[in-house]
């Protein structure tokens, strides 16, 4: 779980908050996973985490706002 750690180590959030972003992360991931081949899969978790972290420190704090907005910047292919 590295990419959970990034998140918790690169956001000074108290652990509601840490939660919300957290969860926005999981379920996005969620939506994710099936495409991303077996031997990428750590990175584009990192990759997620990163794209989490920037929305979180730009100010987006809603869990489903978070979530979608991750998804829409995620089009790309994650690895």
């Amino acid at each position: 779980m590295k990419a959970r750690r990034y998140i918790e180590q690169n956001l000074a959030l108290g652990p509601d908050e840490l939660l919300v972003v957290t969860t926005a992360f999981d379920q996005a991931w969620e939506e994710l996973r099936t495409n991303i081949g077996s031997d990428d899969i750590e990175a584009a978790r990192l990759r997620l985490a990163g794209i989490i972290i920037s929305l979180a420190k730009q100010g987006v704090s809603d869990g489903e706002t978070l979530r979608n907005m991750a998804l829409s910047l995620k089009q790309r292919p994650l690895n």
